[in-house]
């Protein structure tokens, strides 16, 4: 938006020599003190040329020229409220019949300098009083488009911005303007076609315009899933100082939405002594959360505790340590909440060390013992035991042991909301959880290192 602005000064400064030769082209003649004032106006001594036009304004009420001579004296030493007030004063003086263009030339200055006092609604009306007299006004569509952007009224930024650019289609402020008004609106793909317009066809015009194109190109195609596009815009910005960091985040993050966790990890290690603390912790952030879908729970956790060493103020870390503390605080839940089976078998043997472990059955998170004449079931995920699943557990039962539908199950969550009360008076299920379900995995943990000292 500043180097709209600064594009907009710009046409405002070469706006004020156009009036300026419209007046001597048609008016002819000036009288001896406008000349005075035009020369003063020249050579920029605006306190010279305010100080004649005072002089002469009383007397002449009715001169135009005059007026408008003096509102640039003021617009020069940046006394925008005179300057508009005598801008006001010459449009009025000249009529419709005299000359139409120049009117539209006085409003148009006038819109400027009420938008360079970020009056945008007063501005926005003097717009359009241009617009109403010649609607393919190419300044006054660009600039009444920016003004109801920042009044965010984003539809009729969008139809001001639309004309203009089917006017002139390689302005790439304005294109990129119409693409975070569309982007506004919701209008993601429109926002997304600005955006590309500008890269594709006009990426020479605006290097640091152009780079923005591609970062909000990105993030609107990874929005309308479409990755793989997002990606190759994302790639663009990994080279770029500015943009990297945030390239590498969203970057890391659509690998893990596409089950890339490989790629994840390796741009990880490409990148992480580069990017800054904060960065990193957001980068095991996404990781974690690959390892977790993957269900390596203990991995995901080892993760997150590394993101949040980097970064203690990441909101999401945080709560992720807060929630999980128990799990890596006490010993023996990285073998309980693992993958290797073989090392999870010999655990658990220690958890039943005077009973025998009959037969078992493992699938995904769940573990089915049969020890001796009852029914253990361990639950290895790191959240509450779903009511849902009790039905799923005793089917296991039923068809892998022929057994009843009575149990024991630990875990460490409990079940969710599950009432406590009913649980006993069912008579179905014997919970181990929390503080019981830590000592049991404390004491499995002190009975399997004793037994397997060369296992971990």
């Amino acid at each position: 938006m500043e180097i709209l602005a600064w594009l907009i000064a710009a046409i405002i400064i070469v706006l004020g020599g156009m009036i300026f030769f419209s007046i001597f082209s048609a008016f002819g003649k000036l009288k001896n003190y406008n000349k005075m004032i035009a020369k003063a106006l020249e050579k920029g001594d605006y306190p010279k040329a305010e100080k004649i036009a005072l002089k002469y304004i009383d007397l002449y009420p009715q001169d135009f020229v005059l007026k408008f001579y003096l509102a640039q004296a003021y617009e020069g030493q940046k006394d925008y409220a005179k300057a508009i007030f005598y801008y006001e004063k010459a449009a009025l003086l000249v009529s419709n019949e005299t000359d139409t263009h120049l009117r539209s030339q006085f409003y148009l200055r006038i819109a400027d300098l009420y938008r360079r006092r970020q009056q945008y609604k007063e501005a926005l009306g003097y717009y359009a009083l241009v617009l109403d007299k010649d609607p393919n006004n190419l300044k006054a569509l660009l600039s009444a488009g920016e003004c109801c952007y920042y009044l965010e009224l984003y539809p009729k930024a969008k139809e001001h911005l639309k004309a203009y650019t089917s006017l002139k289609p390689d302005n790439v402020k304005a294109l990129f303007l119409l693409g975070e008004v569309c982007e506004k609106l919701g209008c993601l793909e429109e926002a997304l076609e600005s955006y590309e317009e500008i890269i594709e066809n006009y990426p020479e015009i605006d290097e640091v315009l152009t780079t923005k194109a591609i970062f909000h190109a990105a993030q609107l195609a990874n929005k309308l899933h479409n990755y793989q596009k997002s990606e190759t815009y994302l790639r663009k910005l990994l080279p770029l100082e500015e943009y990297y960091e945030d390239a590498l985040k969203l970057l890391v993050s659509l690998f893990i939405l596409t089950d890339r966790l490989e790629e994840a990890i390796q741009l990880t290690k490409d990148f992480e002594k580069k990017v800054s603390l904060p960065t990193r912790a957001e980068l095991y952030f996404h990781i974690g959360n690959g390892y977790f879908k993957k269900s390596e729970y203990y991995t995901a956790l080892q993760t997150w505790k590394k993101g949040f060493q980097d970064n203690p103020s990441h909101p999401q870390l945080r709560e992720l340590m807060n929630r999980y503390s128990e799990i890596l605080a006490h010993k023996g839940m990285e073998i309980y909440f693992s993958n290797d089976q073989h090392l999870l078998e010999k655990f658990i043997e220690q958890g039943f060390p005077t009973k025998e472990i009959r037969s078992s059955y493992h699938e995904n998170h769940y573990s089915v013992l049969q020890v001796q004449e009852s029914m253990v079931v361990l639950y290895r995920a790191p959240f509450a035991f779903k009511d849902k699943e009790i039905a799923y557990i005793e089917h296991i039962l039923k068809t892998r042991f022929n057994a009843a539908p009575f149990f024991t199950l630990y875990s460490l969550y409990g079940i969710e909301n599950w009432d406590e009360t009913k649980l006993k008076q069912q008579n179905q299920i014997e919970l181990i959880y929390g503080k019981a379900f830590i000592q049991w995995i404390e004491e499995t943990y002190s009975r399997f290192q004793q037994k397997n000292p060369s296992c971990h």
